[in-house]
């Protein structure tokens, strides 16, 4: 640096008054971007762990009786809404990590990598600890919007009479091999479960929400061929809602 240049950058210090900014500010700069960094991965993780949760639990097989492109039918029935959010609070934290004090070190496409396999791993481990059901839960009781938007494709799907798709509540269980089902739009239906395994249906129960896959018999029978439960995330107490949308 020149004297001249030197000269001048002292005088600019004297005349504005500028002081060096003590070292705490710095770590606690360092410390708070650290922390939000920690806190974006946990919630990447989480919006993994629920993507992890709707795709493990969706009926994929029933696009067989819905006919049509399984392409189609796996990208109306993927949780679009989580994977955005996952993408944006990848992005997140890559935007945060880089104005650590080491971010600059790090390529950026590493950075990203990194993210996204941290975050995958969490999400596995929060499923595993049920955190997916209680987030899911929470924002179906929570947010109408989603309700509606995530309970209608499955409504849409189960109402499929004439495919050999039919869903809705057990009712009552009269026999061993029958049970009356209130399917989404407030009907009643006898369903012959002669064709399914003992082990299949022994932890049926009044109340459950299910999905019956089969043939339609005579009026208001439905001979079932196998039965697909609703697991967990699907609210008995929002039917009445739903079953009007």
């Amino acid at each position: 640096m020149s004297k001249k240049i030197k000269n001048s950058v002292i005088d600019k210090i004297k005349k504005d008054h500028i002081k060096p900014k003590p070292k705490w500010e710095f770590l606690l700069k360092d410390y708070t971007l650290y922390a939000l960094f920690a806190l974006l991965l946990i919630i990447g993780g989480l919006t993994v762990s629920v993507i992890i949760l709707n795709i493990t639990t969706n009926h994929w097989d029933i696009h067989k009786n819905l006919g049509g492109s399984f392409i189609v039918f796996v990208l109306k029935n993927l949780p679009i809404l989580w994977i955005v959010l996952f993408i944006l609070f990848a992005y997140l934290t890559h935007l945060n990590y880089i104005h650590t004090r080491k971010g600059y070190k790090h390529h950026p496409a590493t950075v990203i990598t990194v993210n996204f396999i941290i975050s995958i791993l969490l999400g596995f481990a929060l499923f595993g600890m049920g955190m997916a059901h209680k987030l899911e839960r929470g924002a179906q009781e929570h947010f109408n919007f989603y309700r509606n938007m995530t309970m209608k494709e499955k409504i849409d799907n189960w109402m499929q009479i004439d495919k050999g798709l039919l869903g809705g509540e057990i009712i009552e269980i009269p026999e061993k091999d029958l049970l009356i089902l209130k399917n989404f739009r407030e009907d009643n239906w006898n369903i012959d479960t002669k064709k399914i395994p003992p082990n299949k249906k022994n932890y049926l129960k009044e109340g459950m929400i299910i999905g019956v896959i089969g043939q339609k018999k005579d009026d208001k029978l439905f001979e079932a061929e196998r039965l697909k439960p609703f697991e967990g995330v699907f609210l008995k107490e929002k039917l009445p809602q739903l079953r009007n949308k």
